[in-house]
C-alpha cells in the first residue's frame, strides 16, 4: 500500500482515516488498535514532514480513544498484565523514548519526539520522569556532530510544551490522584526551553538553530501561563491558600516564578536584537505578550512596556504593528534603548554585536547607525557600563567564532565612529594623563589579543584586530604605544598579502594624520604581543627618532610592493621600519638571517650522503 509513487499520498490518507475513525470513537478491538498504532508508527519515521505530522495527529486521536484510560483496549493485546494500570502506559511511553535516544535515523527521532508529546495524560502520568528526561535530552545538541539534527531539537521543544499543557501542574491539580507535572520536572522543562535559546547551529542551510530558537520563543508563554493560578469561581475568589496535597509544590512554584520570568525576558531581549528579521519579530511579539500577562513584574517592567507594548500613553515607542521589527531601520532605534536598562544591557549587546558586526548589509547599516547614535548621546556613566560589558563579552566569547568576530567588528566600528572617546582619554584630573594611557585602552588591547590567536588563519579576524590596533595608536602612551606600534609593523610581514597591504595602508594614513608617534619606554616582549606571534624579542625603543624618520617610513610604506614576494620585498621593508623606530627584529627572523650558511651546508651534506648511498 505504501510502495511506489503513490506511497506518500497513501500514507497521509491512511493516517487521516485512522485519525477520523478514532475521533468518532469507532468501535475497535484490542488487536486492531495495536495494528493501527503500528501503521501510524511506520509513518512517524517518514522523512517528509507533512506525513510525519499527519501520523502525529492520528496518534493523538488513537491514543486518546483507545489507550487513554488505564487498562484500555490495547493493553492486554500489547502484553500488559490484565488489571495493571501502568503496563499500558509503560508500553506506549517506552515505545518512543528508547528509539528517540538511540536510533541514528534523524527522521525517526523527529517523529518520535512529537509522538511523546501527543500521548494522553494517563499514558504520560505513568512514566512521567522517563518522558520528560527523553524530551529534554532530545532538545539539547547531540555530542556527535554528525548526528545533530535541528528538526529533532525543535520537535522536542514543541513536545515538551504540549506534554506540559496536557498534564498541567500538580500544584494546581484539583485532587491528589490527578495527573500533573511536579514543580521539579516543570523547572526542568522550562530550563530546557531556555537552553534552546542558545542553539546557534550552522550548516549549509544557514542558521538552522533559529528553528529551535523560534520554537523556544513560542513555548515560553504557554509554560509561564501554566504557572498562573487557574480561574476561580466567585465563592473562592479570595482564596489564595495552596491545596493540601501539593502545598510544597505550590510554595516552591511561587518562589521560582519571578526568577523564571526574568530569565525569559533576558533571553527575549537578546533575540529581539538579533540579525534574522523573523526572529526579531517573533521575539518582540512574545515579549509584548509576556509583559501583558499577570505574571510577576520583572526589572524595568515599565520601560520594557514603553518599548514593546503599544499604547496611547505618552512616551510609548512601541510600533502599532509588530511587522515593524522586520525592518532594521525601524527596529534597532527601539531595541538599542535596552542598553540603558542595566538588567538587559548584556544580552542586548550580545545580540546587537551579531547584527552590527555581521555580514547582512541592511541589518548591519541599521544596527550600526542606531548603536552609534544612542551611544553618542549617552552619558559617561552609561558608556562606562557598556564598555565594561563589551570587554567582558570579548573575554567570554574569545573562543567562540560566532560571536568573537562580530564583537571585534562592532568594537572597531565604535572606535571609528569615536563614540568611545570619553573612555579612551585619561581623566583630566589625573597627573599621569600625559604619560600613561587610559585604563580602558590597555584593557581593550588585552581583550583583543585574547580574542585573536597569533596563529589564526582567519583573515577577517586579523583585519579587525589590525584596524583596532591602528585606531588605538592615537590614544596609547608609554609601553602600550610601543606594543601597538610594533604589532602593527610586524603585520607588514604577514604571510597573507592582503593583510600586509592593509597594514601598510592603515599605518600610512595614521602617520599622515598624526605624524611620528612619540617614543615610549622599554619595548614589551613579543610573548605579550598577540598580533606578532614570531617569538620573543629583547631590546629597548630608541629614545628619539631622527628628523627624517617619518619621511623614510612614508617612503617605505608607499614604494614597497606589499603584495609581491614576502622575503624579497615585505620583510626587508618591515625590518627597516623596525630599525627606524628602534624596535628589534622578531627572534625567528633574526635567527633565520644568522643561519643561511648552516642550512646550505646541511643541504650539501644530505645530497652528498644520497649520492654516496646510491653508489655513484
Amino acid at each position: 500500500l505504501y510502495r511506489g509513487r503513490g506511497g506518500e499520498v497513501m500514507r497521509g490518507a491512511v493516517c487521516r482515516l485512522l485519525e477520523v475513525c478514532a475521533l468518532v470513537r469507532m468501535p475497535c478491538g484490542a488487536k486492531t488498535a495495536i495494528r493501527n498504532l503500528t501503521s501510524v508508527d511506520e509513518s512517524l519515521k517518514h522523512p517528509t514532514e507533512h506525513i510525519s505530522l499527519a501520523a502525529v495527529a492520528a496518534l493523538r486521536a488513537i491514543t486518546r480513544a483507545y489507550f487513554g484510560a488505564a487498562g484500555g483496549a490495547g493493553a492486554e493485546a500489547a502484553g500488559a498484565v490484565p488489571g495493571s494500570e501502568s503496563a499500558e502506559a509503560v508500553l506506549l511511553v517506552g515505545r518512543y523514548t528508547g528509539p528517540l535516544a538511540k536510533d541514528p535515523n534523524a527522521a525517526l527521532r523527529r517523529g518520535y519526539a512529537l509522538a511523546i508529546g501527543a500521548l494522553p495524560a494517563p499514558q504520560l502520568g505513568a512514566s512521567l520522569e522517563l518522558a520528560v528526561e527523553a524530551l529534554v535530552a532530545a532538545s539539547t545538541p547531540e555530542p556527535i556532530a554528525e548526528l545533530r539534527d535541528p528538526e529533532t531539537r525543535r520537535n522536542a521543544v514543541r513536545a515538551l510544551v504540549e506534554m506540559s499543557c496536557t498534564l498541567g501542574l500538580r500544584a494546581y491539580a484539583a485532587e491528589s490522584g490527578g495527573y500533573g507535572l511536579p514543580i521539579r520536572l516543570y523547572l526542568r522543562v522550562v530550563g530546557a526551553v531556555l537552553s534552546a535559546f542558545d542553539d546557534y547551529q550552522m550548516d549549509n542551510r544557514g542558521d538552522v538553530g533559529s528553528w529551535v530558537r523560534e520554537a523556544a520563543m513560542a513555548a515560553v508563554l504557554p509554560l509561564l501561563r501554566l504557572a498562573l493560578p487557574p480561574a476561580r469561581d466567585a465563592t473562592a475568589a479570595g482564596s489564595l491558600s495552596p491545596p493540601q496535597h501539593a502545598a510544597a509544590d505550590w510554595i516552591e512554584l511561587r518562589a521560582a516564578l519571578p526568577g523564571l520570568c526574568q530569565r525569559v525576558v533576558c533571553a527575549l531581549c537578546q533575540q529581539v536584537t538579533e540579525k534574522i528579521d523573523r526572529v526579531r519579530e517573533l521575539a518582540a511579539t512574545t515579549l509584548a505578550d509576556v509583559l501583558r500577562e499577570p505574571l510577576p513584574r520583572v526589572q524595568s517592567h515599565g520601560s520594557l512596556q514603553r518599548l514593546f507594548v503599544h499604547s496611547a500613553e505618552p512616551g510609548c515607542l512601541a510600533p502599532a504593528d509588530a511587522a515593524d521589527f522586520l525592518v532594521p531601520s525601524a527596529c534597532f532605534p527601539i531595541t538599542v534603548r535596552l542598553l540603558s536598562l542595566p538588567a538587559y544591557r548584556r544580552p542586548a549587546l550580545r545580540g546587537l554585536s551579531v547584527s552590527a558586526g555581521g555580514m547582512t548589509e541592511s541589518t548591519l547599516r541599521g544596527a550600526r547607525a542606531a548603536l552609534s547614535k544612542h551611544l553618542a548621546h549617552a552619558g559617561v556613566r552609561e558608556l562606562q557600563l557598556v564598555g565594561e560589558d563589551l570587554l567582558s563579552l570579548l573575554d567570554e566569547h574569545r573562543t567562540e567564532a560566532r560571536l568573537s568576530l562580530p564583537l571585534l567588528r562592532m568594537t572597531e566600528q565604535l572606535l571609528e565612529a569615536r563614540v568611545l572617546e570619553p573612555l579612551l582619554t585619561p581623566p583630566p584630573g589625573d597627573v599621569r594623563s600625559g604619560a600613561a594611557s587610559a585604563p580602558f585602552v590597555g584593557r581593550l588591547h588585552q581583550a583583543m589579543r585574547s580574542a585573536v590567536s597569533p596563529s589564526t588563519k582567519d583573515i577577517a579576524a586579523i583585519m579587525a584586530s589590525l584596524t583596532m590596533q591602528v585606531l588605538l595608536l592615537e590614544h596609547a602612551r608609554g609601553s602600550l604605544l610601543t606594543e601597538l606600534l610594533r604589532a602593527v609593523i610586524l603585520l607588514l610581514g604577514h604571510r597573507f598579502p592582503k593583510v600586509r597591504k592593509a597594514a601598510a595602508d592603515q599605518l600610512y594614513v595614521h602617520l599622515l594624520t598624526y605624524g611620528d608617534p612619540a617614543p615610549a619606554g622599554p619595548a614589551a616582549r613579543d610573548g605579550e604581543l598577540g598580533a606578532a606571534g614570531e617569538g620573543e624579542i629583547e631590546g629597548e625603543i630608541v629614545a628619539a627618532g631622527g628628523p627624517g624618520r617619518l619621511d623614510e617610513c612614508m617612503r617605505l610604506l608607499t614604494e614597497t610592493g606589499w603584495l609581491a614576494h614576502l622575503d624579497e620585498h615585505a620583510r626587508p621593508a618591515r625590518a627597516r621600519m623596525l630599525e627606524l623606530f628602534g624596535l628589534p627584529l622578531p627572534q625567528l627572523a633574526a635567527a633565520a638571517a644568522a643561519r643561511p650558511h648552516v642550512q646550505a651546508q646541511l643541504e650539501d651534506d644530505s645530497y652528498a650522503a644520497l649520492v654516496g648511498e646510491m653508489g655513484y
